[in-house]
């Protein structure tokens, strides 16, 4: 009788965990269909009958039982899906999705609206360097109506056009051909992971926030970026009676050609701009979901809620998703960092001379706000880079921490805990721009030298900035 009951218990045992093995494997599905579904649906034609991994009603019983579901659906909503119509926006992904259903016209769009996209982009080249039109400031010298930059026409202006082309078509390689897919999947691999019971900084809602955040920032960015633009348009205009050309005679104020030039170089700029603000969101987020994910991986072996050997496995795929992210995405954003790094030290270099080219307050303002925005693109990918290397080398100080305070881990086998140890310590993983690791107290102390040394030159008198009306 006894030997039935435990029988039928242990039976009983292993059916419920069957059931939740079950489960579990059932909303994992769930949220990866979740999260991949706006992808599919955009680069692949897939209607929602051909990408439906569970059906309706399941789908609704775990968006409503599930909070990891709801989390990554509402993470896919509010970010991800604009995100990637940004993405549609600069030609990297097609505009309607693609399937047999579509229309010739959608077609159409899909397939020239990438070539209006380069045609605008390639116009702002041109006309940028046509009229010595220099971002970081409205100065240039003009001699007779036309405009004198043939000295410079090489490293201002051809150069960085060619940097930024070749970081548009590498990410239109990877996003349009290849179909890369690794902030989607870091993104799934990420909010499946969390614990809906979390709070602080490991908690979802916040990720999603700070998510949100890189998103509209950089919308707003290349919003003020095309105000800056304008001002700056403005300015000249109004300082020369005209726009100065280069090797052309000056165009009337009144003429027809300056309102041509003016829009497709205000509207190459918006795509240049929104090239530039697009990889920079995407390597800021990808760091952001690792260091969520690293944070979250470090709570779990804390708690002991994953044994060693599995915390290995992650650790080890994680590296795995950090060499991802500086072989794909870091090449490019180190590209685009050379144009930011230029910018600003020419507009820094423009504002400690302009009292030699007597800068109206007009002129100084808007170098000002120039080096702001330039200098803020430059920060943004750096920070998240250190921020990153940082978490990573943290899991070495937590391998030596489990194993001279074992606390929960007392029970483990020494042999164990010294295999951990020697894992974490073995283990590199750190966040690389230039093929250069990115450590937070190198950028630190480069930051430190520069103030000090620019300081110094205030005090001498070497540099000074005077503000003329």
């Amino acid at each position: 009788m006894a030997s039935l009951l435990n029988s039928s218990s242990s039976q009983h045992g292993a059916g419920e965990e069957e059931e939740i093995q079950v489960t579990t494997r059932q909303i994992s599905s769930s949220s990866r269909n979740f999260i991949s579904t706006e992808y599919d649906i955009m680069i692949n034609g897939k209607n929602e009958e051909d990408t439906a991994i569970i059906s309706d009603d399941m789908a609704a019983r775990y968006l409503t039982d599930n909070p990891t579901s709801i989390a990554l659906n509402r993470c896919k909503q509010s970010v991800l899906t604009p995100y990637l119509r940004f993405v549609s926006f600069i030609g990297w992904l097609p505009i309607f999705r693609i399937s047999a259903n579509r229309s010739l016209c959608e077609r159409i769009i899909n397939l020239f609206y990438p070539l209006l996209v380069i045609l605008f982009i390639f116009s702002a080249y041109v006309i940028q360097c046509f009229t010595c039109f220099r971002r970081d400031t409205p100065y240039i010298s003009t001699v007779n109506g036309t405009v004198q930059c043939t000295n410079t026409i090489i490293s201002q202006y051809i150069i960085p056009d060619l940097l930024h082309s070749i970081a548009f078509f590498y990410c239109f390689y990877l996003f349009r051909i290849v179909g890369s897919e690794h902030l989607q999947t870091m993104m799934e691999r990420t909010f499946l992971q969390a614990r809906p019971t979390d709070f602080g900084e490991n908690s979802q809602k916040k990720l999603i926030k700070i998510l949100r955040i890189f998103l509209y920032s950089g919308i707003g960015i290349v919003f003020a970026s095309f105000l800056i633009q304008v001002f700056h348009l403005i300015i000249r205009i109004d300082r020369d009676h005209g726009l100065a050309l280069l090797w052309h005679p000056m165009l009337n104020v009144h003429s027809h050609e300056i309102y041509v030039l003016a829009f497709f170089l205000l509207a190459g700029f918006v795509m240049l701009d929104s090239v530039y603000v697009a990889l920079v969101i995407n390597y800021a987020s990808y760091c952001q979901l690792l260091i969520f994910y690293l944070q979250g991986l470090k709570q779990k072996i804390l708690e002991r809620t994953c044994n060693l050997e599995k915390a290995m496995k992650e650790i080890r795929d994680t590296a795995f998703y950090v060499e991802e992210l500086n072989s794909a995405i870091a090449p490019a954003v180190s590209i685009i960092l050379f144009n930011f790094a230029t910018s600003t030290i020419l507009g820094l270099n423009a504002l400690v001379t302009g009292h030699l080219h007597h800068f109206d307050a007009a002129t100084y303002a808007n170098t000002i706000l120039s080096i702001i925005l330039w200098l803020t693109l430059l920060a943004i990918p750096f920070v998240q880079a250190s921020r990153l290397t940082s978490h990573c080398r943290s899991l070495k100080k937590l391998g030596l921490r489990i194993r001279v305070r074992p606390f929960v881990y007392n029970n483990e086998p020494r042999e164990d805990l010294d295999s951990f140890l020697l894992f974490t310590a073995e283990i590199k993983m750190r966040a690389k721009l230039f093929k250069i690791p990115i450590i937070s107290s190198t950028l630190f102390f480069i930051v430190v030298a520069i103030t000090l040394v620019m300081l110094v030159l205030f005090q001498l008198g070497i540099l000074s900035v005077w503000f003329q009306s």
